[in-house]
């Protein structure tokens, strides 16, 4: 059989998965699983890639990501290389931890980014020695799986916020406009799957390499076949999502936070860490590049780099702060959806 090609254009939404050579594990404690999101974290920002879901196995990972530039391979390769080396170099081995072609699937959000996010979250409970057990035994299996961004879509606050995971729109999918509704909307979504023994949404791949409607497969049919170019055409399937712009994300955050917008972009010190928050929300919420984000605030994109850094890591440590993030992004999200 053929391998499926590899579709890239900017702005698309993918599903991708990595395994093990020979289906051998490649995460043996929780200092590896820690070190491989450490990695991915990194690399989601130097490539500017969007994270809507991941899961850590024992012997593969899954993400659902989107891509803001047409460069899903050089990721993917910079994530299992770095890890990788790092690996062998810790437990002493060397060859190949990876078979050696990850598989990515294209697909269209609309339909199908709830429906995978949910199949990628239900793994844990998928494994052989999972699937006869109750129901209510699998979803507390789910709800106390640590290596899965199923935390983040359930629960308000985890031991260490990394990688960042872009909850909101699939939380949209299902008609819900706040992160508290959203946490309680995703559990019931996801236990409707484990009653009902849900369907996998890959079986509707098309040509291996594809998931969505008639329209989204002509256009992906084009790529395929060399008779269109990557254009606003290509581009245009992202529009209707219309995720705001940096300046209507900043106003909005500095008017929740009780600051002035002029002194945020102007480095004014009694923001109390508000600029590095609001760049932190914007990065979140309307998905902007570095370079976009730093056009705004007056400051290059390595700057941005550094702000977005010391919100994580606060993130990681205090819990406080953890509680003053999550309020600012719910707010918005509230507001910038009415």
């Amino acid at each position: 059989m053929a391998r499926p090609l590899r579709i890239e254009y900017p702005g698309a939404l993918y599903h991708i998965t990595s395994r093990g050579n020979e289906r051998g594990r490649i995460f043996s404690d929780e200092r590896d699983r820690w070190h491989f999101l450490d990695v991915l974290s990194e690399k989601l920002e130097y490539y500017e890639v969007t994270l809507y879901a991941y899961v850590l196995m024992q012997n593969h990972w899954h993400l659902v990501a989107r891509t803001a530039h047409a460069n899903l391979s050089c990721f993917v390769h910079d994530v299992n290389g770095a890890y990788c080396t790092w690996y062998n170099l810790r437990h002493n081995r060397a060859g190949h931890l990876l078979q050696g072609r990850y598989r990515a699937i294209v697909m269209e959000e609309e339909g199908y980014l709830l429906s995978v996010s949910a199949y990628v979250h239900l793994n844990p409970a998928r494994i052989k020695s999972m699937k006869a057990r109750p129901v209510a035994e699998r979803a507390e299996a789910l709800a106390d799986y640590a290596w899965s961004s199923y935390w983040d879509y359930t629960r308000a606050l985890r031991r260490k916020r990394i990688p960042p995971i872009h909850c909101d729109v699939v939380w949209g999918e299902l008609g819900v406009r706040t992160a508290r509704a959203g946490r309680k909307a995703y559990r019931e979504y996801i236990r409707g799957w484990l009653e009902k023994e849900g369907g996998n949404p890959l079986k509707e791949l098309k040509r291996q390499s594809y998931l969505g409607g008639e329209e989204f497969g002509e256009m992906i049919e084009g790529l395929l076949f060399r008779d269109k170019e990557i254009s606003s055409e290509i581009l245009a399937h992202d529009a209707w999502r219309q995720r705001p712009s940096v300046p209507t994300v900043a106003a909005a955050a500095a008017a929740h936070l009780g600051l002035d917008a002029e002194a945020l972009r102007q480095r004014a010190r009694d923001t109390r860490g508000g600029r590095d928050l609001t760049m932190y929300v914007c990065r979140e919420l309307a998905g902007a590049p570095l370079r976009v984000i730093g056009e705004h605030f007056g400051v290059k994109p390595a700057a941005v780099s550094l702000a977005l850094k010391r919100v994580r890591q606060t993130l990681r440590s205090t819990r406080r702060f953890q509680r003053r993030a999550e309020r600012v992004k719910a707010a918005l999200i509230k507001i910038l959806k009415t």
